[in-house]
């Protein structure tokens, strides 16, 4: 898995497209949002990016949350923390195995998404092609 810290503004767009919040694109792109910029981001620099929504930031936020403990990622005093986070599952206290097979899952499940998007986009150039 590529480290957080190392993804460019595609790597970022393409996690926020997975993980629900969708139509972020061009900001994302525009706001040269990398891996770096992703794991700092905050109420207030969320609601610059267009997400004025309270329950969206939140959601996203929890998300970027459980995404610096997957990629080992100090949990900072100005790091958001939900609320829920002992109903959730505990990364930073699982074993080693734990967590790798997490990883392993994860990354499975991202190589997964990548072909289903593949797909998608073949399957709907094959429709237009049929339909000429």
């Amino acid at each position: 898995m590529e480290p957080v810290l190392e993804w460019n503004c595609r790597r970022v767009i393409r996690w926020f497209n997975q993980n629900g919040f969708p139509g972020y694109d061009e900001t994302l792109k525009e706001n040269s949002i990398d891996g770096v910029v992703l794991i700092n981001l905050d109420h207030e620099s969320l609601k610059d990016l267009g997400i004025r929504a309270l329950g969206k930031r939140l959601l996203v936020l929890k998300s970027i949350y459980f995404l610096k403990l997957q990629h080992d990622v100090p949990i900072t005093s100005d790091s958001y923390v939900p609320r829920t986070v002992d109903a959730e599952p505990d990364y930073a206290h699982s074993s080693s195995f734990q967590r790798k097979h997490t990883r392993q899952t994860e990354e499975n499940i991202s190589r997964l998404m990548e072909d289903i998007s593949t797909l998608s986009s073949e399957v709907t150039t094959v429709r237009n092609d049929m339909q000429r």
